[in-house]
């Protein structure tokens, strides 16, 4: 080889020598950081850093509160026609106590005989046995219920 030829040999060499040592820089700082991501991240290895949202205020219909396994037991909700409602749940979905707040008066099974706040109480079955209501006439109102839906309401009296 001519001293031009090898000069030129050398040169390429070095180049590709440095492009090597960029390239293995750039490879471990990649590596770097991402397992710091994998680490670090919220419900990561180290679980450093949780989620947290801080607003002034939050605009939603419906909040759902799930368990660790996906189940539903906490729901806030502001219906079209007026109920705004937090009900929570057992492991089984089922409607265990609740908080209604509505001017509307057909409640289900107590159709026309409650206006306002509702706060009830159900059994395993999901059967609303304790209620605490106003009526239309806007009197407090505390009823135990059988299974059934009868049972004895405490009204106050004029």
């Amino acid at each position: 080889m001519t001293g031009p030829e090898l000069e030129n040999i050398t040169f390429r060499l070095i180049k590709l020598e440095r492009q090597n040592r960029y390239m293995k820089l750039a490879v471990v700082s990649i590596a770097i950081l991402l397992a710091v991501l994998l680490l670090v991240k919220p419900g990561g290895m180290l679980g450093m850093v949780p989620y947290e949202i801080r607003a002034d205020r939050i605009r939603a219909d419906r909040i759902v509160v799930v368990d660790s396994e996906g189940r539903e037991r906490i729901v806030m909700k502001a219906e079209s026609y007026g109920v705004a409602a937090v009900n929570l749940m057992d492991s089984n979905g089922i409607d265990r106590a609740f908080m209604h707040s509505s001017d509307y008066s057909d409640n289900g099974g107590f159709r026309g005989k409650m206006s306002g706040g509702l706060i009830g109480i159900g059994n395993r079955k999901g059967e609303h046995v304790v209620l605490l209501h106003a009526d239309t006439a806007g009197h407090g109102v505390v009823g135990a219920y059988y299974r059934n839906g009868k049972g004895k309401e405490l009204k106050p009296e004029p």
